[in-house]
């Protein structure tokens, strides 16, 4: 299940300047992103530091895949990418992108989506219209019912998938 996720680490988006979290957020130094992500690796979720300052300086300054990835190395790169290992052994996968993401490009899920239907895997893609990223719906009405039938849509897939991966294990 990918919400709003990454397909590939090599996309040109990664090392340039996000001119979103410049115009959104206040600046972020490399020392204090630094600091935000010191100390020992994070092993478990409840442990896990405050690391958005890390986040914004990288995508404030385009230096994601430098520093988040430790290479700026296209090929090192595409070994840890999603869509560059899609065959039609890749599991069945469930994406949901807002078309107004200000973070991820829709455009990575819409890519790895055309990817997974290449390849023939049991996929979904949930395009939601006029969504940032977080899917966050607000007030209003018919995006909080939108909201809910992309989650009630996930949910089903997943149901799905874990019934017949049940049923296999038989």
């Amino acid at each position: 299940v990918s919400y709003y996720g990454y397909g590939t680490l090599d996309s040109p988006w990664y090392a340039v300047p996000s001119d979103h979290y410049r115009r959104v957020w206040k600046p972020v130094t490399e020392s204090e992103a630094l600091i935000s992500v010191a100390g020992p690796a994070t092993t478990e979720g409840s442990t896990r530091p405050s690391a958005v300052d890390f986040y914004m300086y990288c995508r404030q300054s385009g230096r994601w895949p430098e520093l988040a990835a430790g290479t700026t190395d296209i090929q090192e790169l595409r070994r840890y990418s999603p869509t560059y290992r899609i065959t039609r052994e890749f599991p069945p996968t469930l994406l949901l992108h807002g078309t107004d993401d200000h973070d991820v490009p829709h455009e990575e899920s819409a890519a790895f989506a055309a990817l997974l239907r290449l390849h023939d895997v049991d996929h979904e893609f949930i395009s939601l219209e006029g969504f940032d990223h977080g899917l966050v719906p607000g007030d209003d009405p018919e995006r909080i019912r939108r909201s809910t039938a992309a989650t009630v849509q996930a949910k089903r897939f997943i149901a799905r998938h874990l019934s017949l991966s049940s049923t296999r294990a038989k």
